[in-house]
């Protein structure tokens, strides 16, 4: 089985019930009288209607994550998690100003989170596993400038010690892109590698205007599907697109998956990422992601090896990491090639 790599995943969208449960009792949180009402809390319901109804499901764990001791133990979660369906990299994203609402600042958020990805590493590595990790820090789209700019000055220092980039997030209808200009601009002047949540609610000129911003990966990008001129654009640009299907689905990117344009994207030679966006409100994994392009989008092996060496390449990470896991990689395929073995047969876990 070929490894997989996760570069846009978010931290306070991917903790299972039970993390929940525990962070919960441990920051004194009430939760719902029900395991279906801690569900229901948790997931997007399969009938969800919005990118904002979508959003709702991260209220309770954002709550539970307001301690250093908290934080920590939810990204050692989400990298032991990742670790067990062969993700060898991933990017966990979150927005350290919601986790200061009982008086941590950015740089205690910033401390704690990075601290437990190091330490989900190392009982990763432990197990011998391979297994490479990042942390992007998420401005907020409905914060104001000055704000998202502060909380980038704070955690500047974390860069290169755990922090590989930045986003923006929340609600693209009412706050594009260019309403966060000063913030997109600060992280160029300190070299902090750039991916904006574009394109996820229909409009192609989010996405232009964020590869304008300085943006070297989309979050999304899906209106691009209905504009071919904009995507010969984007690939002339060699602007890599974060593609999260099931979110996508859910929140309205794209109405079913017979419209889903990871073909469109792949056949016009578009830079393509698979990604899992949160695993807990999708009810996904790395593993599910491949397997429903399988099903609906005829994703093949091959597919799956040109996705698996853009997400390296697309990666926040050093040179000396990428090369590390395109080795392991390489060294993995004359293994499975030894023994026979088709490397391309994923199973829902």
């Amino acid at each position: 089985m070929l490894p997989k790599v996760d570069l846009h995943c978010h931290l306070d969208g991917s903790l299972s019930e039970t993390v929940v449960m525990r962070l919960a009792r441990n920051a004194g949180v009430l939760l719902p009288d029900t395991a279906k009402a801690l569900t229901k809390k948790l997931t997007a319901p399969a009938d969800c209607k919005s990118l904002l109804q979508y959003l709702e499901c991260f209220d309770l764990p954002v709550t539970c994550l307001q301690n250093e001791e908290n934080l920590f133990e939810a990204a050692k979660s989400v990298i032991m998690e990742a670790a067990g369906e062969d993700v060898i990299y991933m990017e966990i994203r979150f927005a350290p100003l919601l986790h200061t609402a009982k008086g941590l600042n950015v740089k205690s958020v910033l401390r704690a989170v990075t601290g437990g990805v190091r330490e989900g590493l190392r009982v990763v590595k432990s197990s011998g596993k391979v297994m490479e990790a990042g942390v992007i820090v998420c401005g907020m789209r409905h914060m104001s400038v000055d704000d998202n700019a502060a909380m980038l000055r704070e955690a500047y220092g974390f860069y290169g010690d755990g922090l590989c980039g930045i986003d923006i997030a929340g609600g693209e209808a009412d706050y594009p892109p260019m309403c966060q200009k000063a913030f997109f601009e600060l992280a160029k002047d300190m070299g902090i590698p750039i991916t904006i949540h574009a394109g996820e609610c229909g409009s192609v000129q989010n996405v232009i205007d964020a590869v304008c911003l300085g943006s070297k990966r989309i979050g999304h990008g899906i209106a691009l599907m209905k504009d071919q001129e904009a995507r010969a654009w984007i690939k002339a640009q060699g602007t890599v697109l974060e593609l999260c299907p099931t979110s996508n689905l859910q929140t309205k990117a794209v109405g079913a998956w017979e419209d889903y344009p990871f073909r469109l994207f792949l056949d016009e030679g578009l830079k393509i990422t698979v990604n899992t966006d949160n695993r807990t409100v999708s009810q996904t994994t790395m593993t599910n992601e491949y397997r429903q392009l399988q099903i609906h989008c005829n994703m093949t092996g091959e597919d799956e090896k040109h996705i698996l060496k853009n997400s390296i390449d697309a990666a926040f990470a050093s040179d000396h990491v990428k090369k590390y896991l395109l080795q392991h990689v390489e060294n993995l395929k004359k293994t499975e090639n030894s023994d026979g073995q088709r490397a391309h047969q994923y199973k829902i876990k």
